[in-house]
C-alpha cells in the first residue's frame, strides 16, 4: 500500500452535484476485525442516540398536538352543559387554532340565543301570567261571592276580553 505494511487505507471518491471529494481512512496497527467492531460499536450508539432524539420529538410533536384537542374537548364538554364562559386559548395559524377560534364564535351565540331565550321567556311568563291572575281572581270572587250577581256580566266580560287577550298571544307567539 501507500502507506506500508501495518495500516489500513480506505479510499473513496464520490460525487456530490458536479464537486468530486476524496475521503481517506488511514490506521495504524489496526486488523480488519478490530475496525469492523468499531464501526458496529458506533453504528449502535448513533443509531440509539437518534432513536432517542427521535422517540422525544415525537412525544413533543404529539403533545403539541393533543394538548389543544383535550382543550377543546373540555370547552365542548362545558358548552353541552350550559357553561357558555369557557373559552379555548390557543395561539397559532394552524387548523386547530382555527377551530378554536371557531369554537369560541359559536360558543358566543350559543350564550347570545340562551340570554335571549331567557329573557323571551321572562317576558312571556308575566304576559301570561297578567291576564291569568285577572281571570282567576274574577272567576273566584264570582264563585264564593265576593262579585255580587248583578256585577257578574261586568266582570264575565272582563274574563272574555282577557280570555281573547291571552289567545293574541298565544298565537303571536306561534
Amino acid at each position: 500500500g501507500f502507506f506500508g505494511k501495518n495500516r489500513m487505507n480506505v479510499y473513496e471518491v464520490a460525487y456530490q452535484g458536479s464537486t468530486p471529494f476524496v475521503i481517506l481512512i488511514s490506521m495504524e496497527n489496526y486488523s480488519s476485525v478490530v475496525f469492523s467492531k468499531d464501526i458496529i460499536i458506533v453504528a449502535i450508539t448513533v443509531a440509539l442516540w437518534i432513536f432517542l432524539a427521535a422517540m422525544l420529538s415525537l412525544y413533543v410533536i404529539s403533545r403539541r398536538i393533543t394538548d389543544p384537542l383535550v382543550e377543546v374537548i373540555s370547552a365542548a364538554k362545558d358548552y353541552s352543559k350550559g357553561r357558555f364562559d369557557t373559552k379555548i386559548v390557543y395561539d397559532g395559524v394552524d387548523e386547530v387554532a382555527e377551530l378554536a377560534r371557531a369554537i369560541n364564535d359559536m360558543a358566543a351565540s350559543l350564550k347570545h340565543i340562551d340570554e335571549v331565550r331567557n329573557s323571551f321567556l321572562g317576558n312571556v311568563s308575566h304576559d301570561l301570567r297578567t291576564p291569568m291572575t285577572t281571570i282567576s281572581g274574577f272567576v273566584d270572587g264570582i264563585l264564593d261571592g265576593t262579585i255580587p250577581p248583578e256585577q257578574h256580566e261586568k266582570y264575565l266580560n272582563i274574563i272574555s276580553h282577557e280570555v281573547k287577550r291571552l289567545s293574541r298571544l298565544v298565537t303571536s307567539m306561534l
